[in-house]
């Protein structure tokens, strides 16, 4: 099943991913709280999702909610209130299975525990933390800033930030290589997304686009990077494939509308996309095409999807 973040209704969207059939869409927000992100429990049993505010970054009237979601009820089980602290949009799962949000207008990163559902440590990330993404084992948190130059490295363990990685502009999100020590992350502007050697905390390549990067992905086999990105003074969204050992482009696939979040289909060969005008539809990989099988979320601006496990 199918998990979809839709702001233009305030919806979470729930889909039968082999039939694309709309299952329930419970509303979690309103217009002043739209959910943007969204991540599981360990056990997939409840979905946590952050209520930015009314806007776009730069342009948001910042909220202090998280939304929980009973997954096997498709419904809204409760809202999570943060107080003071205003503006969470990234989300991420560390290995004890604690829910980490950032609190964008805080300079801070929250530490929530998922059974309690209570904020259990507030981390100070030094500026404005918008993207979250955990490593592999989930161990390290990584945070990407926006304009600000630097990717902020947190230590699980030690619940704290432990190290910068300097960035010349900023970043967009984060994705990390099925295998090895590489990030790959967009530049905050520039139509690039940047290869980061973790372990060595720096920028070791440095890859051309079409568009401006919003979410950078890498299949799991570790074959591919798909980027998604968006040319907004012509309202032009791309899926840009690139070969992950050499980074030479594949293909650039023209979207329908400004994309969003990217993730593999089970099958290996073919990528959902979020689309702005509130589909979410799927891409052969290795050629590029989009086939006619699409999940309509209900309305615009969905942003990001996630699959629950099979048991539940």
């Amino acid at each position: 099943m199918l998990l979809m973040t839709v702001k233009g209704n305030q919806t979470v969207a729930f889909f039968d991913e082999a039939t694309g059939e709309r299952l329930a869409a419970p509303v979690v927000g309103t217009p002043t709280s739209k959910p943007h992100e969204i991540v599981l429990s360990a056990d997939g049993r409840r979905a946590f999702v952050t209520l930015y505010g009314d806007g776009a970054y730069a342009q948001n009237n910042p909220n202090n909610q998280i939304a929980v979601i009973d997954v096997a009820s498709m419904s809204l089980e409760r809202v999570i209130g943060t107080d003071l602290y205003r503006g969470p949009h990234g989300l991420a799962r560390d290995f004890h299975g604690r829910i980490w949000v950032t609190a964008e207008c805080n300079d801070c990163i929250l530490v929530i525990d998922p059974e309690a559902c209570e904020i259990v440590r507030t981390i100070y990330a030094e500026s404005h933390p918008h993207f979250l993404y955990a490593s592999p084992d989930g161990r390290t948190i990584y945070s990407g800033h926006k304009e600000t130059p630097f990717l902020g490295v947190h230590s699980v363990e030690e619940m704290r930030m432990t190290d910068k990685i300097p960035l010349d502009i900023g970043s967009q999100a984060i994705w990390h290589a099925p295998a090895g020590d590489l990030l790959y992350v967009g530049d905050f502007f520039r139509p690039l997304f940047h290869v980061v050697n973790a372990p060595e905390r720096k920028v070791v390549h440095s890859v051309r686009l079409r568009g401006i990067p919003g979410w950078p992905y890498a299949t799991p086999d570790g074959r591919y990077i798909v980027v998604s990105t968006y040319i907004e003074a012509e309202d032009r969204g791309f899926a840009e494939i690139f070969e992950a050992d050499s980074y030479r482009s594949v293909s650039l696939v023209e979207l329908p509308a400004e994309p969003f979040h990217i993730l593999a289909c089970e099958d290996g060969e073919t990528v959902l996309i979020v689309v702005g005008d509130g589909r979410l539809v799927r891409m052969n990989i290795a050629t590029g095409r989009l086939d006619d099988l699409f999940y309509d979320g209900g309305a615009s601006m969905p942003e990001q999807v996630v699959r629950t496990p099979a048991a539940v």
